[in-house]
Formats: structure tokens, sequence, C-alpha cells
């Protein structure tokens, strides 16, 4: 697999937030903004809470593509990998859940009832930067 180089990681904790493409089994794209973290440098990985549309596509096309950009710097990346659900029982499930739940529900109120987790393996990265105009990175 391709490993995220540092530059990105730093962006996802700075940034967070990251637009999801996900193409369904109509051929039809969509796309959603997504709250991402990672579990290692070579997995990315979100809590979904409302997407029914995001998750019925990537159970038909487990391909996607993750546009992550800082707009004061003027820099961002293109990241393509293959997505995986996971739910409850499932260790993947239980640690980013938790994560969650300790950013954004500190009090334990609150706490969305339906969330499930989704990972993506990385495979492909490309700047975003003007300069880079696509360049392949990883």
């Amino acid at each position: 697999m391709v490993r995220m180089p540092k530059e990105l990681l730093d962006m996802v904790k700075r940034v967070h937030i990251a637009a999801l493409a996900t193409v369904g089994p109509d051929g039809r794209p969509n796309v959603s903004p997504k709250g991402f973290t990672y579990l290692d440098e070579e997995t990315l990985a979100y809590v979904d809470i409302y997407s029914a549309r995001t998750l019925d596509n990537i159970r038909a096309r487990p391909q996607v593509a993750v546009a992550i950009w800082d707009t004061r710097a003027v820099e961002g990346y293109q990241v393509k990998g293959t997505a995986r659900i996971h739910g409850p029982g499932d260790p993947v499930y239980e640690e980013v859940v938790a994560r969650y739940i300790r950013a954004h529900h500190p009090d334990g109120r609150g706490v969305p009832e339906h969330m499930t987790v989704v990972t993506i393996k990385v495979e492909e990265i490309y700047s975003l930067r003007p300069e880079d105009r696509g360049k392949r990175v990883a």
C-alpha cells in the first residue's frame, strides 16, 4: 500500500474536513463532506452518521476519492483508495468511534444513535497545488 506523506497527515489533523467522492450502482457520482482522521500512514477513516447514499455507493463500488485542501496555503491532496465499512463490535469501529466521542461529545451527551465507520486504504496520492498540475506524489 501507499504511505501518506507527513504533510498530508498534518493536513488531515489541521483541516479535518474533506470531500469524499463515490459512484453509485447506476454510475451517478456523489460527493459528500466528511470529518477525517487516520488510523495509520496507509489508512484514512471517518465516522458516518447521516449518509445512506454514500454507504450504499461504497457497498456497490468501494473505490473512492478524497480531496482535502488548505485554502490559506493553497495546497491540498487527492487520495484514491478502497473503502471498507465497519460496524459495532469491529475493533476499528470501536477505536474510531471512541476518538469521535472524545473529540465531539466529551460529556457523553448528544452522541448520534447510529454510526458507521468507513476506512479507506490509500492506493494513490496526487498533489492539488496549482503548480503541480495533478502530479502523483505517492
